[in-house]
């Protein structure tokens, strides 16, 4: 008997510290840190796929992600991680997200 995993990777999302001064005066830029990281199950477009987005725009996208309905509400530009596992070994892709869309029983992330 064979066992599925489902949601084997993980999903990273980042927010950004406010940008500061330090004690010199010099402006130092925000720092981006890991916010949240939700198990989710992704798929490769495999070729240039295109579709429509919220925001009216044609856009080919990579990967489409798949997370449990009750998870953040991402929007478009925001910069997300994909983490995939090779040999037990973490494998980090970074994009934009492209759309976002909550259905009944999941939510769909195009990146």
């Amino acid at each position: 008997m064979s066992v599925l995993t489902l949601k084997q990777f993980k999903l990273q999302s980042f927010k950004t510290a406010p940008p500061y001064r330090d004690e010199n005066g010099d402006w130092v830029e925000g720092v981006e840190e890991i916010d949240t990281e939700e198990p989710c199950d992704a798929v490769s477009a495999g070729k240039a796929n295109e579709r429509q987005f919220e925001d009216g725009e044609k856009k080919t996208y990579t990967f489409t992600i798949y997370l449990d309905k009750r998870c953040r509400t991402y929007h478009i530009g925001e910069h997300v991680r994909l983490v995939m596992y090779e040999n037990g070994e973490p494998v980090y892709h970074d994009f934009s997200v492209l759309g976002f869309t909550r259905y009944q029983m999941q939510a769909k992330v195009w990146v």
